[in-house]
């Protein structure tokens, strides 16, 4: 079946602008309401009524040439006879991280069985949607925009749609979505954790809903005993401010009931820690909050467009009191068909493979991202460690492969990848483009999908050969120059891009030279995979001689360790780090003769050198830096490091396994219920660190792989060297509810 065969594009015929809400709406007859179904592409978002009851919510991020639909089935929904159909459909107009701007359209298509009961095109009723206030501020450049809603009927009276432009015959191309549609639960739990009154100065009141928020003076008080949501009676407590504790960091659409004496705004904040005694509404430019205009009496919100990572919601009311009925989140997640648990004599490793579980599954929906509060977006180098992580945990594979393609769909004519995708941004991270290759590598080691990876080929092809001719006369890859180029490698001194470089002087990063090596080395074994040996072979010869040059260049003997840049203007070579160690072992380049002394650095977190070796002719003598300390790696790329280590189990298990009790802990000691962007937690970036972040579930990988080795495919660790007792696992065929709630 052809399912958009007789629909058009269409939109309201007063055109589109910027943050756009509009509606469709019309009535539809079924005869026996089994096997109704709706197909919808929204170049946006939507949210889909039948009968006036919520069935389904989405808009997967595409682009121009790759527009998806849904298949939604509305049985659940229908009923013999006459229905009614509403489409609510939001265009962002602007790029984003998580979206690529292109024309506003609607296309949509319902059936009984093959019968085609209702479908778009010029004429649809349609509306302006004018509750939703069109210029708002910005959740974050990355997210896009927060709203602003008045609670009032729609009184203007459809018009017919026009059809969108470019389509003149048919809808296009439209193809159906990669992976599954995300499943949404009922209402969370959650509880009155404080509540009491604000003030704020009469200047203020001007402000954005955020920043009125975020300046305004509180007086709050923990109710005893805290009283519990949903209420069917009600919450009446004698206060305007109230904050909400989910329980547990939560991603999902907001939901509100509530009853005031008057009409009057409320403005919601939401974060995920309370460390000021109250929710950060306001960040920077940031702004995690929005305003909601209710009329006196009850208002039940629901907000389907945009979901939103949670543990805490600031209510501020301006009115004397309220009745509060509900304040939180229908969870929303991506529905896994089965789970890996691992099971030991040690709860705080178990404890921590739980709460790694629950940050994947938090960073899991249209696509991986990289943490759901403050940005939602999809990078490579952090869906590489949710990649490996759900490989063995979740046996998924369906999931990573779309996030594939969503990625390599953005490839620029730099022969670089964008920083995230679909959306678009002025600057990428070179290196983020070479562990890419590395990711489609590993998807084909471990799902066997032929197709896919044929797929995403030519792509990686491009990068590789990207990357080799920018190869220089040094035989290393020059750091790229221009600010259309971040040379980022993690958030640790040195190395998160805030380096000198101009067309005058150029430098050269070992990182980047790594990173190239791992991806040239992966698409090599691909090609041999897939009987491409000649392609095979010559992107090994490169990856063998740019290992060659690296080490030459950057492997300091006096110091045992290899320096981080390369300046050759003075000419010298400096800044020394764990990253720089583990990524030169995991690239294959640090001979066997050195191998064991870089590790022992690296697993020191110091220079271990007895250095009576004759020093590199670009190092620096020990004198001129007495410094021994490594800069150390951070959450993000602790599996380099921690992978590199595990070359050696007998002499390093202990110690890998011992560090990621003694961090990971650390979080779970200080309430962590999902693993953290880095170590400082929330206070970090100021003050806009994540406390959920994709990268950071890196232990359910090691666990899976070294302690229990579910696939037989690396060294099982023996427990007695690692302090684990008893691994095992334990496969939920079917889990639902089980990891719907660990989540």
């Amino acid at each position: 079946m052809q399912p958009f065969e007789n629909a058009l594009p269409i939109w309201h015929p007063d055109g589109s602008f910027v943050n756009q809400t509009i509606e469709f709406s019309s009535r539809f007859d079924v005869s026996d309401a089994k096997d109704v179904r709706c197909f919808v592409h929204v170049s946006s978002a939507y949210v889909l009524y039948i009968n006036d009851t919520y069935a389904a919510s989405g808009g997967f991020p595409d682009y121009p040439d790759w527009r998806i639909y849904d298949e939604i089935d509305l049985d659940p929904y229908v009923r013999p006879g006459e229905n009614s159909f509403r489409l609510t459909a939001y265009w962002q107009g602007e790029d984003s991280f998580l979206y690529r701007t292109y024309p506003a359209e609607a296309v949509f298509a319902l059936f009984e069985k093959e019968e085609e009961l209702l479908v778009s095109g010029p004429g649809f009723p349609v509306r302006l949607d004018t509750r939703w206030k069109e210029k708002v501020p910005y959740v974050s450049t990355q997210i896009g925009f927060s709203f602003e809603y008045t609670a009032r009927p729609l009184t203007d009276d459809p018009v017919p749609a026009v059809q969108a432009p470019g389509y003149e015959q048919g809808a296009g191309d439209l193809y159906p979505r990669p992976n599954k549609r995300l499943t949404v639960d009922p209402p969370c739990p959650a509880k009155v954790c404080a509540a009491g009154r604000f003030l704020e100065s009469p200047e203020n009141v001007s402000k954005s809903c955020g920043q009125r928020m975020q300046l305004a003076w509180r007086q709050l008080e923990k109710p005893v005993p805290a009283p519990a949501l949903p209420s069917q009676e009600g919450i009446r407590l004698d206060a305007n401010d109230w904050i909400i504790d989910l329980g547990r960091e939560l991603v999902g659409y907001l939901l509100l009931d509530i009853s005031v004496p008057e009409d009057c705004q409320v403005r919601v904040g939401w974060g995920e820690q309370l460390d000021d005694m109250h929710v950060r509404e306001r960040i920077d430019d940031r702004e995690f909050a929005s305003c909601l205009h209710l009329p006196k009496g009850r208002t039940v919100f629901y907000y389907p467009l945009k979901r939103m990572g949670v543990r805490y919601l600031e209510l501020h009311i301006d009115a004397p009191s309220a009745i509060l009925y509900y304040a939180g989140m229908t969870p929303v997640f991506y529905p896994l068909e089965q789970i890996h648990e691992f099971t030991c004599a040690d709860n705080l490793h178990e404890q921590i493979f739980r709460t790694g579980v629950r940050t994947l599954q938090a960073c899991m929906h249209d696509h991986y991202e990289d943490c759901p509060w403050r940005e939602q977006s999809l990078y490579t180098m952090d869906s590489r460690n949710q990649m490996l992580c759900g490989y063995l945990a979740f046996d998924e594979y369906r999931f990573a492969a779309s996030s594939l393609q969503v990625i390599a769909k953005s490839l620029r004519s730099d022969h670089l990848l964008e920083l995230i995708a679909p959306g678009r941004f002025y600057r990428t991270i070179p290196c983020y483009s070479a562990i890419y290759l590395v990711q489609v590598a590993e998807y084909f080691k471990y799902s066997d999908d032929f197709m896919t990876v044929k797929g995403l080929l030519d792509v990686c092809r491009d990068i590789a050969d990207g990357f080799i001719a920018r190869i220089d006369p040094t035989g290393l890859i020059p750091r790229f120059v221009s600010p259309a180029y971040w040379n980022y490698y993690e958030w640790e001194p040195g190395l998160s891009g805030d380096h000198p470089c101009t067309e005058e002087n150029t430098y050269y990063d070992a990182p980047l030279q790594c990173f190239v090596i791992m991806g040239l080395t992966s698409l090599s074994s691909l090609e041999m995979s897939l009987g491409s040996q000649l392609k095979a072979a010559s992107y090994l010869e490169s990856a063998h001689k740019l290992a060659q040059n690296v080490h030459q260049i950057f492997y300091d003997p006096q110091r045992g360790c290899y320096a981080s840049f390369y300046e050759p203007k003075v000419p010298k070579i400096y800044h020394y780090c764990e990253l720089t160690q583990a990524l030169a072992v995991e690239s294959g380049l640090v001979p066997d003769t050195v191998l064991d002394t870089v590790l022992k650095s690296l697993a020191a977190g110091t220079i271990t050198a007895k250095n009576t070796a004759p020093a590199n002719r670009f190092a620096a003598s020990l004198a001129e830096n007495t410094d021994r300390e490594l800069v150390p790696i951070s959450l993000s790329h602790s599996i380099f490091k921690f992978e590199a280590l595990l070359k050696r189990p007998d002499a390093y298990a202990r110690l890998v396994f011992d560090t990621i009790a003694r961090d990971f802990g650390f979080m779970l000691r200080n309430g962590a219920t999902t693993f953290w962007e880095t170590i400082q937690g929330a206070d970090d970036f100021d003050k806009a660190g994540s406390l959920c972040h994709g990268w950071s579930a890196v232990p359910v990988y090691l666990y899976l792989k070294y302690c229990v080795d579910i696939r037989k495919e690396g060294t099982l660790i023996s427990p007695s060297l690692t302090g684990i007792k008893d691994p095992g696992t334990r496969l939920i065929k079917d889990p639902g509810r089980r990891i719907q709630n660990a989540y």
